[in-house]
């Protein structure tokens, strides 16, 4: 994937880019070599793989299709979307200061949180209000997008209407 993507900007003039093409051209490849690791490395394949995407974050693109796959290996059932919402949010190079990667990851768990049980959800929220409270307050107005985002994921937590997280939970843990 990583090495694709330097060589479609090399040729960008004479490439036509499907980018539904490319998604499942990267998930054919993937698939297969998931199934090969043993169920008990998985969390730490996860561990891996998102490693990989905030050291190696190129393009805004580059980084939506990483997430993508991740998201596929969620969708299949391959992976738990706890697991892969907690090394998102637990990873180290997840900083605010990189706004679109920060932006990217809120909205990839916005998108599969909903697979969380509620205990698992309290736990995201916690570790989400951690992270956001990084934040430095006096920051100026270029901060808003991730701010935003953040909330976004929030607000989709204790909304009632998503039935993620009982009231309770909610209030004790803020």
């Amino acid at each position: 994937v990583l090495k694709g993507e330097a060589l479609e900007e090399a040729f960008a003039g004479f490439i036509i880019k499907d980018n539904q093409m490319m998604k499942s051209c990267c998930w054919e490849i993937l698939k297969p070599q998931w199934n090969t690791i043993p169920q008990d490395y998985h969390e730490a394949a996860v561990k891996q793989y998102v490693k990989c995407v905030y050291d190696r974050a190129g393009s805004s693109k580059r980084v939506q299709l990483l997430f993508d796959m991740l998201e596929e290996l969620v969708k299949y059932s391959l992976v738990s979307p706890k697991v892969v919402c907690e090394c998102l949010l637990l990873c180290e190079g997840l900083s605010w200061k990189k706004e679109d990667l920060w932006c990217q990851t809120m909205h990839l768990i916005r998108r599969i949180i909903g697979g969380v049980d509620y205990k698992g959800v309290r736990d995201l929220l916690r570790i989400i209000l951690e992270r956001t409270a990084t934040i430095p307050s006096c920051e100026n107005v270029n901060t808003l997008a991730v701010v935003t985002s953040a909330l976004k994921v929030v607000s989709y937590i204790l909304d009632r209407n998503s039935c993620l997280l009982p009231s309770y939970f909610a209030v004790n843990e803020i």
